[in-house]
């Protein structure tokens, strides 16, 4: 219990509060730009001198927050576990792979556990835009990200690579690999809808490079010379139509646009400027403050009080009614109570660390785990611009799509609830997620192991993003098998079954 008090009273500490919502705009101010020297091959032959195998480091701190593989060793992360390694001279930088060219399925990475995942299917559909006939199917190119780099937009540095298809198809779950940069573009994306005003689209930088050790592509430095060399309007179909539009009933909208090209020294100009940097000093110092909030709202929230304890012995009213006579200020021992304080105090910082610190390793405390898996799901829906009725016993939307701006002020949240309708809040926060995302809004799911028979066969144990982008197929559409279950079915809200005897307590 002292020690339970200890991290309380460093909970308080306004250093936490500020740090960890300063941290990410912060992070801008310092980039590794190690200048590292590269072999240079004249082809792809020797495949395996290619390969740079990623090592665990991320996840071989504290075991309580880890990620294993099912072999029980700590899991690759495939954002923290890299550098982006910048070389200016040579104008190159390392890479992960997101979606290999040509790929059958539209892949993605959830940031927290840092675990590929398959997140679509995809199908021929025809132009939105209807300035190409071409029929749009699988990626033209490999796209993937930078990194510990983050873009105007907060999602992870978008980077399109061409080079051998076949070597990042085959390699690309436990390698990173390295590109020259040789430009950029400016990339537009209408989040919901139908975007008809220019102020609707907001926009991103994604830089393009090429396959270094490729001897058909080594030798392009620019744009112009690369569009020589391919069908660059079939690679913007793709980009406009294979990303996914937006979907209002039955009606289509588009959901991304090309604009400008960039040259290689603006788009690396773009990168330095306005991108987000995460290094290794400011990621570690994220991970120490959040294992301390999620220590603190275990310990401390979740697990029973003293008074909560007390009232489980207890076998009739009467001895109820004595326990409460001893502990004074018994109703604020209570958990609905003691997370309506927290929630108040802390939703912002809890937000920013499900979003990038795994909260839980599965492994070493189960009701741990699942206790947070149910904290994210609620705090994401409340993120979606919900609030929970207590009255009314259900999630109401008080914002619009894509507002900053609530209705209700964070002092009123859960105002009324009692312990029966915050577990509902956090039961009912589930199945909410998915009828947001069957609304065509982003939203997540929860996977476990991504094994369907297409997945890719990682542990995850984490909610991932589900994007509100679908395919207008013109054949019949497909569908991920386990897409259908955004929760598992056999796991249930890990409450605590205190009889309570006095309807006051609950």
């Amino acid at each position: 219990r002292l020690v339970n008090k200890k991290l309380g009273k460093k909970m308080k500490n306004k250093c936490l509060i500020f740090f960890i919502l300063s941290l990410i705009a912060s992070c801008s101010q310092t980039k590794d730009t190690t200048k590292k020297a590269v072999n240079l091959f004249d082809g792809i032959e020797d495949e395996s001198s290619l390969l740079t195998k990623m090592t665990p480091k991320w996840f071989t701190g504290s075991r309580r927050f880890s990620l294993q593989t099912p072999l029980g060793d700590e899991a690759l992360h495939m954002f923290y576990d890299i550098s982006p390694d910048i070389n200016l001279e040579a104008n190159t930088i390392n890479f992960i792979v997101q979606t290999p060219e040509d790929s059958s399925y539209r892949y993605n990475i959830d940031q927290a556990s840092g675990q590929h995942y398959v997140d679509g299917i995809y199908c021929k559909q025809k132009d939105i835009w209807k300035k190409s006939n071409l029929k749009i199917f699988r990626p033209p190119v490999t796209i993937g990200y930078i990194p510990k780099v983050k873009d105007q937009l907060g999602t992870p540095q978008k980077i399109l690579v061409f080079g051998d298809k076949k070597h990042y198809s085959k390699n690309f779950t436990e390698n990173f690999f390295e590109a020259k940069i040789i430009g950029g573009y400016i990339e537009q994306e209408c989040l919901y809808g139908g975007c008809f005003g220019r102020d609707e689209w907001k926009s991103r930088v994604v830089l393009v490079g090429v396959q270094k050790q490729n001897s058909k592509m080594s030798s392009i430095d620019s744009l112009t010379e690369l569009k020589n060399k391919l069908n660059w309007n079939a690679v913007v179909a793709f980009l406009e139509n294979g990303q996914g539009k937006n979907r209002v009933v039955d009606d289509f909208y588009p959901g991304f646009r090309v604009g400008i090209d960039l040259p290689r020294e603006k788009a690396l100009n773009y990168l330095d400027k306005k991108s987000i940097f995460l290094n290794n000093k400011k990621l570690l110092s994220m991970r120490r403050s959040c294992h301390r909030l999620y220590d603190y709202l275990y310990e401390s929230v979740y697990k029973d009080s003293p008074f909560e304890e007390a009232l489980r012995a207890a076998k009739n009213y009467k001895d109820q009614r004595f326990i409460t006579s001893k502990f004074k200020d018994a109703q604020r021992s209570l958990f609905h109570k003691r997370f309506i304080d927290a929630f108040k105090k802390y939703n912002r910082e809890f937000t920013t660390c499900i979003d990038y610190i795994y909260p839980s390793n599965i492994n070493n405390d189960r009701v741990k785990h699942w206790f947070f898996a149910y904290y994210t799901a609620l705090q994401r829906v409340y993120n979606s611009g919900y609030s929970f009725n207590c009255n009314r016993n259900n999630w109401e939307r008080v914002t619009s799509v894509g507002s900053e701006k609530r209705s209700l002020s964070i002092g009123n949240e859960f105002k009324n609830c009692n312990s029966r309708t915050i577990v509902s809040a956090f039961v009912s926060a589930v199945k909410k997620l998915e009828s947001i995302s069957g609304e065509n809004y982003n939203s997540s799911r929860y996977i476990d192991y991504d094994n369907s028979s297409i997945g890719t066969h990682k542990k995850i144990y984490s909610w991932v993003a589900k994007s509100n982008k679908n395919f207008e197929c013109i054949d019949k559409p497909k569908k991920l098998k386990n897409e259908t279950e955004y929760f598992p079915r056999d796991i249930n809200w890990p409450r605590k079954k205190i009889i309570i005897y006095n309807e006051s307590f609950k």
